[in-house]
């Protein structure tokens, strides 16, 4: 009788450095949302503002997308 070992470590390291890569859109979405959407809408530029907005919103999807692989 054989008893094989399932090896996971390739695996494991592949979910962390996904997980990794899920950061930097959020760090980038959080500081436009944080930053930019509010300094764009207080100089009169709702376009702009709104291109932000939806810019943030595109990297959190991303960033959850990223996380649930």
């Amino acid at each position: 009788m054989m008893t094989y070992l399932l090896n996971c470590t390739p695996r494991i390291t592949d979910v962390r450095s996904l997980r990794a890569a899920a950061f930097t859109p959020y760090v980038v979405g959080l500081t436009l949302l944080v930053l930019a959407v509010p300094l764009s809408f207080a100089l009169g530029n709702k376009m702009e503002a709104a291109r932000f907005l939806a810019a943030s919103i595109a990297l959190f999807v991303a960033r959850i997308c990223f996380q649930r692989t």
